[in-house]
């Protein structure tokens, strides 16, 4: 009888999956064996012998037991959501193996993540300005786009189309839903993308995790509180809700399913996105504000200047 490799086997079955969850799911069980200190066929082989065992059921759950105090460790760093995502791809390796997990109901990690909030255009131009140009640029894509980060280090030079006015649309399958995204950037990202010397292959060389963690790392310089990189995504959502862009125009800007697939469609996907960049924009805002300041100056001293010639008259 030949001995078939369990690892090996998971991998075949879950290929069907988006590249997105494979990943994750080969990343969370490594954790896992890096943990146990197990291969995955010691591992198939325990759980082989706890299923046929006989006598006292309690003693039959080795493997169970060993995935119930991996979590209770990972709890204390990870969020009930991310906990629940390395229960799946462990119980997946044994499920698809044919030797499936015994786990309760009360095994699922509970509770809600807290997520990231909103960042303020104030703080977006903060974390923006903590990095190098290059980095700069990234944080504007981020929130000009609101493509997932996974998505944006995939997006290449050739992939660009200049639609006029420095606005740049890039049409691109997205990693995790496979769907196609009809991204926009505007002005305060392609001044900054017209700078980089290569005009070839990917805009960004590196990884959405590593973009995580960077931005991770940047924004705990600014002292910026409850914002993660994918505040910028919802940053991009909000403002396009506030100037009552159509759901189903901003989803496919984002690479989201909705009902607006036809490439004929991104003339008037471009001009919704047109109408709300002042919106998504962070630095417009402030120059109003620089030059209302630098005009009630202007004013002040003309006033000044009309006093001092009706003394003189």
């Amino acid at each position: 009888m030949t001995e078939i490799d369990s690892y090996k086997y998971w991998l075949a079955q879950i290929d069907g999956r988006s590249e997105g969850t494979k990943e994750l799911y080969i990343l969370y069980f490594q954790k896992f064996l890096e943990y146990v200190e197990l291969t995955p066929d010691e591992l198939i082989e325990l759980q082989r012998k706890a299923m046929e065992g006989n006598g006292d059921p309690r003693e039959n759950h080795v493997v169970e037991s060993k995935v119930r105090a991996w979590l209770a460790e990972m709890k204390r760093v990870k969020s009930p959501a991310t906990c629940r995502s390395m229960l799946s791809a462990v119980r997946s390796f044994f499920e698809l193996n044919l030797h499936p997990l015994r786990m309760l109901r009360s095994d699922t990690p509970q509770g809600e993540s807290v997520g990231s909030r909103i960042p303020e255009k104030e703080e977006v131009i903060r974390i923006a300005d903590a990095g190098k140009w290059k980095y700069r640029a990234l944080v504007m894509f981020l929130k000009d786009s609101g493509l997932r980060m996974s998505d944006v280090v995939r997006v290449r030079w050739e992939d660009k189309v200049d639609m006029g006015g420095g606005f740049w649309n890039f049409n691109i399958m997205t990693r995790k839903r496979q769907v196609q995204a009809c991204a926009f950037v505007g002005p305060e990202t392609t001044r900054l993308l017209d700078q980089f010397k290569t005009k070839t292959g990917r805009i960004f060389h590196t990884t959405g995790r590593n973009i995580v963690k960077q931005m991770s790392k940047t924004i705990k310089r600014t002292g910026i509180e409850g914002v993660t990189a994918h505040g910028l995504r919802k940053y991009f959502v909000t403002s396009m809700e506030s100037v009552r862009v159509p759901e189903q125009y901003y989803l496919h800007m984002m690479g989201k399913k909705s009902s607006v697939y036809s490439e004929k469609r991104r003339s008037e996907l471009f001009r919704a996105y047109r109408k709300a960049y002042p919106e998504l924009s962070i630095y417009a805002a402030k120059q109003q504000t620089e030059e209302l300041e630098k005009l009630k100056k202007e004013l002040l001293e003309l006033r000044a200047m009309l006093n001092e010639l009706a003394k003189k008259g």
